[in-house]
């Protein structure tokens, strides 16, 4: 079955295709991918294939330099899938859909409807709410300081709080039951740290429109924006920005560690080659010893 692209002006094409190609899925200008007879090894196919191609700078930032082996692919593949697992699930069901529709692919239309039930379930199943243990939500944190919204741009439901979920990570989880169509979270438009904000900053905007005429991704933008808003908030007689609370008491994006685990245009914006050069053979001392790693517990 072939698959298009996601986004047809990805940037990302041409690192996309080799990631592809070290997972056994290959193709010039399409991502080929071949069916079982079983429709959920089909799904699995499909929704790795997609996982690569919905990936954005924040995912792919984590993947090893090359040489990698197909076994280290999937590896790699297996550990980001929770943050593109929404994003995969949702694009393939649009992918097979489309292509039942069309008709034009030599895949049977009884196969692509199967493979498209796999996909509706698997879709349900990561949607269906979850009875959480007790203990997971009586431990939970408010959601927002007392003065967090002193800007009245966010507004939380009392029942919603934080909470660490076994297995899944830091989410918001409900202490009660809530209706259907009831509203648990409003963020106003300028409460949001996102490109837009960076666009609009007074203090970011002028560099914010620079680097994106130039070509660097807007997560990549975003994450440098929050490094110096954190600056920012953190200085004296900065005026105080509705995710301030949020990135000083965060861990700090900028602490010499981190930019082992940045996109690499984030670590070149930076302006100091050998800052880049040490980030590079990092990745590559930190993949080499996962192999090892690796190899010694089998």
């Amino acid at each position: 079955m072939t698959l298009d692209w996601v986004y047809p002006q990805d940037p990302r094409q041409d690192e996309k295709k080799r990631l592809l190609a070290c997972l056994g899925f290959d193709g010039p200008d399409s991502v080929v991918v071949k069916l079982h007879r079983d429709p959920a090894e089909s799904t699995k196919s499909i929704l790795d294939a997609v996982s690569v191609l919905v990936s954005t700078d924040m995912e792919l930032c984590f993947w090893p330099p090359d040489p990698i082996s197909e076994n280290d692919a999937k590896c790699v593949l297996d550990l980001l899938r929770p943050c593109v697992q929404r994003r995969s699930l949702l694009a393939a069901f649009n992918l097979v859909k489309s292509a039942c529709k069309m008709n034009s692919t030599k895949v049977p239309s009884e196969t692509l409807e199967a493979i498209l039930s796999e996909v509706q379930s698997r879709i349900n199943s990561y949607c269906a709410s979850r009875v959480l243990d007790e203990a997971v939500v009586n431990a939970g944190e408010a959601l927002l300081s007392d003065d967090a919204n002193s800007q009245n741009l966010v507004w939380v439901h009392q029942s919603v709080c934080v909470s660490d979920i076994p297995g899944r990570g830091r989410g918001l989880v409900t202490k009660s039951s809530l209706p259907e169509h009831v509203e648990v979270l409003r963020v106003e438009a300028k409460g949001m740290l996102n490109v837009f904000a960076a666009v609009a900053s007074p203090h970011f905007g002028e560099v914010a429109r620079s680097l994106l005429s130039q070509g660097m991704h807007t997560e990549t933008l975003v994450l440098l924006f929050a490094i110096s808003e954190r600056r920012r908030c953190q200085s004296g007689g900065a005026s105080k920005a509705p995710w301030s609370e949020m990135l000083t008491s965060s861990a700090n994006p900028g602490e010499s560690m981190l930019p082992v685990s940045w996109p690499i245009e984030a670590v070149e914006a930076l302006g100091n080659p050998d800052t880049t050069e040490l980030v590079n053979k990092s990745r590559l001392a930190l993949w080499d010893l996962s192999r090892e790693v690796k190899s010694a517990v089998r």
